[in-house]
């Protein structure tokens, strides 16, 4: 058995207000995606609630995930005639089927961390006998996103 590890890391800065309103929007491409429109009351339950919908994500083909910080009484445009999204929002984090799967997303004070990942195994028919017939490449993509509180004005 050969293995070759591949490792990724992208890091975000994003200022939010945690007491506002969040939406994750799935939108269908060229395939679908098991999530259309959840609203979130507040940071504290994007972070109570986000984990279970991405891990367990149902999914194929084309689509893409964004999850928007918005106004409490925001309203949905539709670009392209089918594309959803918020007319004014700010965007906090993007997961599409260009990404890897998701096996952890944690939420530590002021950071998100999403660690994605993908194995493929190749079968080496022409091995010789002192060579490996299965090889292994793992693919490993780590993203944070680091948040700043939005500063009040009184």
């Amino acid at each position: 058995m050969s293995e070759t590890i591949s490792y990724t890391a992208q890091s975000y800065k994003r200022t939010i207000d945690y007491n506002s309103n969040f939406v994750l929007i799935g939108n269908n491409i060229d395939g679908s995606v098991d999530v259309d429109l959840i609203r979130f009351n507040n940071f504290e339950e994007v972070k109570l609630k986000l984990k279970s919908i991405l891990v367990n994500l149902e999914c194929f083909g084309e689509w893409d995930l964004k999850l928007y910080q918005v106004q409490k009484n925001f309203k949905i445009s539709k670009k392209y005639g089918y594309y959803k999204v918020p007319r004014s929002g700010k965007l906090i984090l993007r997961h599409s089927y260009m990404d890897y799967q998701i096996k952890s997303l944690d939420f530590f004070n002021h950071k998100l961390e999403i660690v994605g990942s993908h194995m493929e195994i190749i079968e080496n028919w022409n091995a010789k006998s002192n060579e490996d017939f299965l090889n292994y490449k793992i693919d490993i993509e780590v993203i944070t996103i680091h948040f700043n509180e939005h500063a009040k004005t009184a």
